[in-house]
């Protein structure tokens, strides 16, 4: 593979990975703190 592919390839998942983990903090992240409170 070359290089710039790579990068593409990474990048794609370092922003879906972004996502998914604001997903989850917006809305798991209040949760957990109402439910311990």
């Amino acid at each position: 593979m070359i290089q710039k592919e790579i990068l593409k390839k990474v990048r794609r998942i370092e922003i879906r990975t972004k996502k998914l983990v604001n997903d989850l903090f917006s809305g798991e992240y209040h949760s957990t703190f109402k439910g311990q409170g």
